[in-house]
C-alpha cells in the first residue's frame, strides 16, 4: 500500500470500525465481557442477518444473547432437553428465535 501511496492505519482494529463505543458499552451492560474476542463476536452478532453458530466455552455469550434479545421471543433450549423436538417445531411454526445450546455436534433431525 505504501508503494501505491495509500494512506492505511497499520493497527485497525474491526471492533472499532465496525461498532461505536456506545454499541460497545451497550453490549458490555447486557453481559458481554470486554474482551477483544467477546467484543468481535458482538460485532458479528450486532451485524448477522441469521445467527452465527457462537462457540463460547465461558457461558458469558449465552447470557449476552439472551439479554440483547430478551424483546423478541427467544427461547433456549439442548440437544439434550426432553421437549427439544416440541421446542424446534414451535419455533419453526411461530416464526421465534432459538437458541440451542451445549452442541457437541449438529446432528440431523
Amino acid at each position: 500500500l505504501d508503494s501505491l501511496g495509500i494512506e492505511f492505519r497499520p493497527h485497525l482494529s474491526m471492533v472499532e470500525v465496525l461498532s461505536k463505543a456506545s454499541d460497545r458499552l451497550h453490549w458490555q451492560s447486557q453481559g458481554l465481557p470486554s474482551d477483544s474476542l467477546s467484543l468481535e463476536n458482538g460485532v458479528i452478532l450486532d451485524h448477522c442477518v441469521r445467527f452465527p453458530l457462537i462457540i463460547d466455552p465461558s457461558g458469558h455469550a449465552i447470557a449476552f444473547v439472551m439479554n440483547k434479545f430478551q424483546d423478541q421471543k427467544i427461547q433456549k433450549t439442548s440437544f439434550v432437553d426432553n421437549a427439544f423436538m416440541k421446542t424446534l417445531a414451535g419455533a419453526v411454526r411461530f416464526g421465534t428465535t432459538l437458541l440451542v445450546e451445549n452442541v457437541e455436534s449438529i446432528d440431523p433431525v
